[in-house]
C-alpha cells in the first residue's frame, strides 16, 4: 500500500507505516510511475466483508510514458479470487487542436533571424500601439508555422533520415575503398546528426506535457473541460463590509508619485531580461527566448505599447489573454482541487506587469507590517520561522500557557475580491492613477484552461490573482494587511491579548508568511471568540476564507473555561 487510505477495516498493524514508507520509497528510488486507475478504488475484499484494500497496481517506468502518457489501469469485475484483475490500456482522446509556441530551437537554423527581421517590418498594421503589437504578432504567428513546416521540418524525420545515410556510408566503407570526396560527405553527415540532436534537445526540454485532470472520475474530454472552467473564477456577492475603522500605514506622497513615473527604455529592457526565457508561453505563444533574441526587431513596438498604457491605464480586448495550466499539488492527484491552477500570461502583459511589480516591491515596505517576512525586500523568509520558534521556546522555559494558532485560506490567491485589492490600496496611499493601472490589469484578463494541452474556451474571470503574473505576490501582501489591520485594531482594543515574550516583554499576535498565518495569544475563551470574529470578518471584505480544518497548536493544556 502507499498510505493508510488505501486500507478500510481490518487489524491495522503498527509496521504498516514502516512499510509504506519503504514501498514509497521504492517507487522514487526507481523513478517509477503510478498510472491513473480506474474504476472501483480498492482491488481486493476479504470474503466477509469486512475490509478492502488497494493492494495490486501496475507501476511503469518512464520510457514507458514517453510511449504510452495516456495509459491507465481499468479495475476489472472480481470473480472467484478476492482480487480484481488489472488491464492497463492507452487510448488516446481527442482534447482538441494545441495552441501555437516558439520553439529555441528555430533559433540554430540559419537565416531564421534574418527571416524574422523581415517578416516582422513588412507587415503594414494600423491601430493603437496594443493592436499593432498584437496584430504582428498574428501574422508573425502565421508565417512562422508555414516556415517551421517548409524550412525547418520534422527534427526526428530528419534525424532518422540522416542515420539511415550514415549507415549506408558506413556499408559503402566495409564494401570498397573510399574517395577523398566520400570521406568528405560522411564527415558532413555527422555534422549534421550533432545539429539535429542539438535541436531536438532543446525541443524535447523545452515541451511541457499536458496534465491529465479526472484520471479517476472521467475520461471525456468535453466533461473534464467543462468541470475546470466551473471553478475559481466567479466572484462572491458583495455584502459591502469594509475596513473604515482600521488604521493602516500610508505611502507619502513623494513615493506614491514614484510609482506613476514615466517608464524608461532601461526599464522595460530589464523587465524583459528578468523573464525565464524558457517557461511556457501564453496564448500569442511567444516565450522571452523569442523576444530577447528578437529585441532590436520589436522594441520600437513594446516602447510604444508602454507608453500608450502609462496614459490609458487600458489594456484591449484580447491582449491581456492567459492559458491556466493545472499543476498537480499531491503526488497522485485524484480530484481538481488537488491541482494548482498556474496562468501563462502573454508576452506584453507580463512586460507591464514585471515592470509595475519591480517598482511596488520598492515601496511595500512602507506600508507592509513587519509581521509580514515574504516577498519583501530585506526581509528573509526565516525570521518569521525563528520568531515562532523563539514564541514557543519561552513560554515552554516559564512554565506558562498559550495559545498558537497556524491557519492559511482556501484557494487563497483565487479568492480575492478585486474591489477589496482597490480599496486596500486606496487606504495605504497609492497615487489614483496607479489603482487605474492595476485596474486594467486586473479586469482586462481572459483565461483558457489547458487540459493535456488543449485550451478550453475563453471566458472572463470576476475574481482572484493569477498565480504565474508577476504582480500577484506583491497585490496579495496588500490585500493580507487588512487582516494585519484588524489584529492590530483588535490588541489596541484590549479585544485579543497578545503573548509578551522575552526580558523586554515584547507583545506577539501574529507572524504571517504569504498566506500562511500564526496567530499568538492567551489561553481564553474570549481570545478565541475573538480570532473567530476577526476571520469572518475579513472574509466578508476580501473573500478570503480560512480553511475549514484549522491546525490549533496547544502550547500547554489550556485550563481556560469551557475548552475548545
Amino acid at each position: 500500500m502507499k498510505g493508510k487510505e488505501a486500507r478500510v477495516g481490518g487489524v491495522h498493524s503498527s509496521n504498516h507505516s514502516r512499510e509504506i514508507k519503504g514501498f514509497n520509497t521504492f517507487i522514487d528510488v526507481n523513478l517509477l510511475f503510478d498510472i491513473p486507475l480506474v474504476g472501483k478504488k480498492f482491488t481486493w475484499f476479504n470474503a466477509n466483508g469486512s475490509a478492502k484494500s488497494r493492494l495490486d497496481r501496475v507501476l511503469v517506468s518512464g520510457e514507458w510514458m514517453d510511449n504510452w502518457p495516456m495509459c491507465k489501469q481499468y479495475v476489472q469485475n472480481r470473480e472467484v479470487s478476492d482480487h480484481s484483475a488489472i488491464v492497463v490500456k492507452s487510448l488516446d482522446k481527442d482534447w482538441g487542436p494545441k495552441p501555437f509556441r516558439t520553439i529555441d530551437a528555430w533559433f540554430m537554423e540559419r537565416g531564421f533571424c534574418e527571416m524574422v527581421k523581415k517578416k516582422w517590418n513588412s507587415y503594414p498594421v494600423q491601430g493603437s500601439a496594443f493592436v499593432k503589437f498584437k496584430e504582428k504578432l498574428k501574422c508573425l504567428k502565421g508565417d512562422l508555422k508555414v516556415w517551421n513546416k517548409d524550412v525547418f521540418g520534422d527534427i526526428n524525420t530528419s534525424k532518422k533520415r540522416t542515420l539511415q545515410e550514415i549507415e549506408d556510408f558506413d556499408c559503402q566503407d566495409c564494401s570498397r575503398i573510399l574517395t577523398e570526396a566520400d570521406r568528405l560527405k560522411g564527415s558532413v553527415l555527422v555534422t549534421r546528426l550533432r545539429e539535429l540532436d542539438k535541436k531536438l534537445d532543446s525541443l524535447i526540454r523545452q515541451k511541457a506535457k499536458g496534465v491529465e485532470v479526472g484520471g479517476q472520475w472521467c475520461e471525456e474530454p468535453c466533461t473534464v473541460r467543462l468541470e475546470a472552467k466551473k471553478t475559481r473564477f466567479k466572484a462572491t456577492k458583495d455584502l459591502g463590509v469594509r475596513l473604515d475603522g482600521v488604521e493602516f500605514k500610508s505611502l507619502s506622497t513623494e513615493v506614491s508619485l514614484s510609482l506613476i513615473a514615466e517608464f524608461t527604455k532601461k526599464e522595460i529592457r530589464d523587465s524583459v531580461w528578468q523573464c525565464e526565457g524558457t517557461k511556457s508561453p501564453g496564448s500569442d505563444g511567444f516565450n522571452f527566448n523569442f523576444l530577447k533574441k528578437s529585441w532590436e526587431v520589436m522594441k520600437d513596438e513594446v516602447v510604444a505599447v508602454m507608453i500608450l498604457f502609462h496614459e490609458t491605464g487600458c489594456i484591449p480586448k484580447g491582449c491581456n489573454a492567459s492559458f491556466v495550466a493545472l499543476v498537480p499539488k499531491v503526488r497522485d492527484p485524484a480530484k481538481l482541487e488537488q491541482y494548482r491552477p498556474i496562468s501563462l500570461v502573454g508576452a506584453m502583459y507580463k512586460i507591464i506587469a514585471k515592470v509595475l511589480a519591480e517598482r511596488i516591491k520598492n515601496v511595500l515596505p512602507h506600508v507592509i507590517d513587519e509581521s509580514q517576512s515574504t516577498f519583501l525586500k530585506g526581509r528573509g523568509i526565516l525570521d518569521n520561522i525563528l520568531m515562532a520558534n523563539e514564541v514557543v521556546e519561552d513560554l515552554r522555559r516559564g512554565g506558562r500557557s498559550g495559545l498558537c494558532l497556524k491557519m492559511d485560506f482556501e484557494k487563497a490567491y483565487d479568492s480575492v475580491r478585486w474591489d477589496f485589492l482597490y480599496y486596500m490600496q486606496q487606504r495605504m496611499g497609492f497615487h489614483n492613477r496607479w489603482i487605474l493601472w492595476i485596474r486594467g490589469c486586473m479586469e482586462s484578463a481572459s483565461v483558457s484552461v489547458l487540459v493535456n494541452g488543449s485550451p478550453t474556451e475563453e471566458f472572463i474571470p470576476s475574481r482572484g490573482l493569477r498565480q504565474g503574473d508577476p504582480l500577484t505576490p506583491f497585490l496579495f501582501l496588500v490585500v493580507a494587511e487588512g487582516l494585519t489591520g484588524l489584529v492590530r485594531e483588535a490588541v489596541k482594543a484590549n479585544l485579543l491579548t497578545g503573548l509578551k515574550v522575552g526580558r523586554k516583554e515584547t507583545l506577539m499576535s501574529l507572524l504571517q508568511f504569504a498566506d500562511d498565518t500564526l496567530f499568538f495569544c492567551e489561553d481564553s475563551f474570549t481570545n478565541v471568540v475573538t480570532l473567530k470574529a476577526i476571520l469572518r470578518g475579513f472574509e466578508l471584505a476580501s473573500g478570503l476564507k480560512s480553511t475549514s480544518q484549522v491546525l490549533m497548536s496547544l502550547i500547554k493544556t489550556l485550563t481556560a473555561t469551557p475548552r475548545l
